[in-house]
């Protein structure tokens, strides 16, 4: 069985809670049980556990208040930028194998050093779940391929927006980026 790890992109307040900033609302909230689930698993393998979490600047570009696509969301060192409780409860501070990793942009690889934390640990095979489906997710798994990384995509464990977007990110990671849907 190759070395795995497990990618949770962006289970945060601000994505997942219905008062959050820019939520997915009860799509999101649907796949939480999957995912600590999923967690779980890997935690009980010994595999490695990478919570990534958008954690954006007050003048982030990202902002339409700064010029871009997104209202403020997910704001350094607000309730909005921690991850739901359910997957906090699963964080464990002593174990280097289960770790939280901010992010500034929709690809969990972007200038975060996830790339590195993948090579040190032999990682040969990222299974991703979390939000949104076709923005996030599909960025993170689009760097995975750039970088000859194979990627198991979980469609219970992925929301996104609506039913229709999700579904166009599922096809283009499956059909363009080589991700095995599962």
């Amino acid at each position: 069985m190759p070395k795995r790890a497990l990618v949770v992109v962006d289970m945060v307040k601000d994505f997942v809670l219905d008062d959050g900033k820019l939520t997915c609302g009860k799509p999101a909230q649907a796949i939480i049980p999957f995912i600590v689930d999923k967690v779980r698993q890997f935690q009980a393998t010994g595999d490695l556990v990478v919570f990534a979490m958008d954690n954006h600047r007050e003048d982030d570009p990202e902002f339409t208040t700064n010029g871009g696509p997104f209202p403020p969301h997910c704001i350094a060192g607000t309730e909005g930028a921690e991850l739901v409780d359910e997957l906090e409860a699963l964080v464990r501070p002593d174990d280097l194998r289960t770790m939280k990793l901010p992010k500034q942009r929709y690809s969990a690889f972007y200038n975060t050093g996830l790339e590195h934390i993948l090579k040190q640990a032999g990682i040969e095979e990222l299974h991703v779940v979390g939000v949104c489906t076709h923005i996030c997710v599909q960025q993170t798994v689009a760097d995975a391929w750039y970088r000859q990384i194979p990627t198991v995509v979980y469609r219970e464990g992925v929301a996104s927006f609506d039913e229709a977007t999700h579904e166009q990110g599922l096809r283009y990671m499956r059909d363009v980026l080589a991700a095995k849907i599962v």
